[in-house]
């Protein structure tokens, strides 16, 4: 466990390294030193405070929902459990590491692992119910993000998936309907039926907590976009502390839109896939060479400090050797196709 623990460690720095070297690559001219000299202090502090606020929200709303669930925990237990998350989710393709980091910490804190589940599932629909409810409006607003398409059929294809999603989770609430796409899927995907099974009752037992309490999950919800706001805030503050002008509505906008599809990214945190999309999306706005520095302090600021923190974290809570122990990460049994 410790061996492979190790390397994976590796080959997630040594592809961070690499998606690194790939963006100075390039974006690299002779200016980008001159945008990194013209950064100012004030943007660097601002950027800190708006992560600081960003994972404080994102503990906050943990802590409310647990509430919800009919247990408590502190918000001091809660950082780490956010911490975590990033830890791990940079850690594994796709990030599948860091809800079951979640899981693990939210255990350490004393919540039950069925519980625990629910949180980390619920907290991941949140925050990306926000995302989708914006894509329709970042698609209207931004006529730059899918010019090569009529804007009527961009934003029709917006709200179709903001329709499917929220059509999909209704219809799970829906027993034949969850029971037929159970058994579609074992059938679809024989080898696949356990972690199947255990997604479709683990998502079962997050829409039910969704259900119980409007009230509460709306103050969940307003934690949720209060988290993602600070943190998405990141990126125009940056491109401001380098002096450039910065259209506030649009560069929040391709923020969100390259989030959504982060979420689908393959690799480990979504190394590549963000530094890529990043330059794709905002080198129609600004130089290349200031996008590069930008995308390079945005994923560090955003990500690997967190990252770190996450390690930190890790280690007062389960010890230097936390990565020894196969039970940590171990995931609960699933079911059998019905």
């Amino acid at each position: 466990m410790m061996k492979q623990a190790n390397l994976r460690l590796v080959a997630s720095l040594g592809l961070l390294l690499a998606v690194t070297a790939a963006v100075v690559f390039a974006t690299f001219d002779a200016q980008m030193f001159i945008y990194l000299r013209a950064l100012r202090l004030w943007a660097v502090l601002l950027v800190l405070g708006l992560v600081a606020t960003g994972l404080y929200f994102d503990a906050y709303r943990l802590k409310r929902m647990a509430e919800l669930a009919g247990t408590a925990v502190t918000l001091k237990q809660c950082v780490p459990v956010i911490l975590g998350n990033y830890f791990f989710a940079l850690l594994t393709p796709g990030a599948t590491g860091g809800p079951v980091a979640q899981v693990a910490l939210l255990r350490k804190a004393g919540v039950p692992v069925g519980k625990a589940t629910v949180l980390a599932v619920v907290r991941t629909l949140l925050s990306l119910f926000v995302l989708v409810l914006c894509l329709p409006v970042v698609v209207y607003l931004d006529d730059g993000i899918a010019a090569w398409l009529p804007k009527h059929l961009a934003v029709g294809a917006a709200m179709a998936v903001v329709a499917a999603g929220c059509g999909m989770l209704k219809l799970m609430q829906v027993r034949r309907f969850a029971l037929l796409f159970k058994r579609v899927a074992c059938r679809l995907l024989p080898g696949k039926a356990r972690q199947l099974l255990r997604f479709f009752r683990d998502l079962e037992a997050a829409l039910t907590l969704l259900g119980q309490s409007g009230r509460g999950m709306a103050e969940a919800f307003v934690y949720t976009v209060f988290s993602l706001f600070a943190l998405y805030s990141i990126v125009p503050v940056l491109f401001a502390g380098m002096g450039a002008p910065v259209a506030w509505g649009t560069v929040l906008g391709r923020v969100v839109l390259l989030n959504f599809v982060l979420y689908f990214a393959p690799t480990p945190g979504g190394a590549g896939v963000a530094e890529g999309g990043f330059v794709l999306l905002f080198s129609t706005l600004y130089p290349a060479s200031m996008v590069g520095i930008a995308a390079l302090l945005w994923r560090l600021f955003s990500e690997y400090l967190p990252f770190m923190l996450g390690f930190i974290a890790m280690v007062r809570v389960f010890g230097y050797h936390f990565l020894k122990n196969s039970q940590l990460l171990a995931a609960d049994e699933g079911g059998k196709c019905g």
